[in-house]
């Protein structure tokens, strides 16, 4: 059954026989849904709270939008249980009504989007306070075909994702794809009824956490296409539907079904990078030095990037390698100890999973 929410503003019972784990070191391939054990609930009563969107911190504090009470209640890092509120945002001078993305600036600021506008208020603003600014969103860049759905949402390479609640898929469009584009792609869930995807978040290694009407949490790979399995699912043991659903860098998530909010501990391991962007080769054939430039990965697989590894290549043969941190967006590479002719740049992205795929350029050498 589909809900009313607006999209895009800001940035059921335990199931039977379902199986209790911590979170998985390596994502199998999808089974039964599994019943993750959370990191806490907040139940949220004794602040009398009704949590509808949610905003996970990287400090763990969460925020909850109370749509019909007309505010915005904060938890610490260690709520639990009936948890007391550090406090709230309500009253007239807030401006607060019916409240629901949430997202926080680079500067630390709260956005809320409440009664078509965005609300800014100040770090440490709290109580009956007025937001420092008002704005109205920016127009949604998104083709014609996508409007009128549930959810949509960019992955961390600029396709765009929509998800179409109760019609029972998601579409994938290209990045920057105009007014007039078709989707690439059109991914549902190989799963017996109703597969109703509603929510949209992605980690940092690009896979995709769709949350379902039914309190399910899909876990999709970046590429999936068509009838697809999961490469994880969340069960609904914890969470009977899903309002409001947030990610942190570290990989975990939060979830709340109006009632409760539910963090869990990170629910797939990192996997390798992304292949690194823009390779080039600077300067003239003839120069004494050649400079290597490239762009990190805009995926680093959740675990930062410790090296890089730049190879020469010239046919078959290995010239030269050399491995860099992974601070560094270039390499120099000197004119007396290249081959003349046609050579190639390989350069690999590293973390702690090991090394990403292999992006490459080819330069001349004139001697």
């Amino acid at each position: 059954m589909n809900r009313t929410r607006l999209v895009g503003a800001v940035a059921g019972a335990a199931l039977a026989g379902g199986v209790l784990a911590a979170a998985p070191a390596e994502a199998a391939a999808a089974a039964e849904p599994v019943d993750v054990r959370p990191e806490r609930t907040i139940i949220g009563t004794r602040g009398g709270v009704n949590p509808r969107d949610i905003l996970l911190t990287a400090s763990g504090r969460v925020y909850a939008s109370d749509y019909h009470r007309h505010r915005v209640v904060v938890y610490g890092a260690r709520a639990r249980g009936n948890a007391k509120p550090l406090y709230r945002l309500q009253g007239p001078r807030t401006r607060i009504v019916n409240p629901g993305g949430l997202s926080r600036d680079a500067k630390g600021r709260l956005h809320v989007f409440s009664d078509r506008r965005i609300l800014v208020f100040a770090k440490n603003a709290r109580g009956n306070v007025r937001p420092v600014r008002q704005m109205r969103p920016r127009p949604n860049p998104i083709p014609d075909k996508a409007r009128g759905a549930y959810a949509t949402e960019r992955n961390v390479d600029g396709r765009l994702w929509v998800g179409w609640g109760e019609e029972g898929f998601i579409e994938v469009f290209a990045p920057g794809a105009g007014k007039d584009a078709k989707p690439e792609r059109k991914i549902t869930v190989d799963r017996p009824g109703l597969w109703e995807p509603e929510m949209l978040r992605f980690d940092r290694a690009g896979r995709v956490y769709v949350g379902t009407h039914t309190g399910e949490v899909d876990v999709l790979s970046p590429n999936a296409n068509g009838v697809t399995k999961p490469l994880f699912t969340l069960s609904n043991a914890r969470q009977s539907h899903i309002d409001g659903m947030s990610m942190i860098r570290s990989g975990k998530l939060a979830v709340s079904d109006g009632r409760k909010i539910v963090v869990y501990p990170r629910l797939l391991a990192p996997t390798r990078p992304w292949k690194v962007r823009r390779v080039t080769v600077a300067r003239s054939a003839g120069a004494a030095k050649r400079v290597v430039r490239w762009r990190k990965p805009v995926a680093d697989g959740g675990a930062s990037i410790t090296r890089y590894k730049v190879t020469v290549m010239r046919g078959d043969r290995v010239v030269k390698v050399a491995v860099v941190k992974g601070s560094r967006r270039s390499y120099v590479l000197a004119r007396r100890d290249l081959p003349a002719g046609e050579n190639t740049v390989r350069v690999r992205a590293k973390n702690r999973k090991g090394y990403g795929p292999v992006a490459q350029a080819t330069f001349t050498v004139r001697k």
